[in-house]
């Protein structure tokens, strides 16, 4: 006795909300740019290594610097500020 298992899963995703812009988006375009230009993030990348991997070069042997209680505490009111904003940002 054979058995035939056959499975047709045909999964689209349930999206409640469209935005205009994904209804306009022309994938041909993008996709025929992407292909000419995979390239390009390798060059990123190679730009993005050498600085971080230059950057601690330059500093392994420079002194720590260290900030006293009081900017400690102004850059996090002001980054929690900066937080807040953006998230009451509509």
């Amino acid at each position: 006795m054979e058995a035939s298992m056959n499975y047709n899963l045909d999964v689209t995703p349930n999206y409640s909300y469209i935005f205009e812009f994904e209804n306009e988006f022309i994938h041909q375009n993008y996709r025929k740019w992407m292909t000419e230009n995979w390239t390009v993030a390798f060059y990123y990348v190679g730009i993005y290594m050498a600085f971080i991997f230059g950057g601690q070069y330059y500093m392994q042997n420079r002194p720590r610097s260290t900030l006293d209680q009081k900017w400690n505490e102004a850059w996090g009111g002001t980054d929690s500020v900066h937080g807040l904003g953006g998230g009451c940002y509509e």
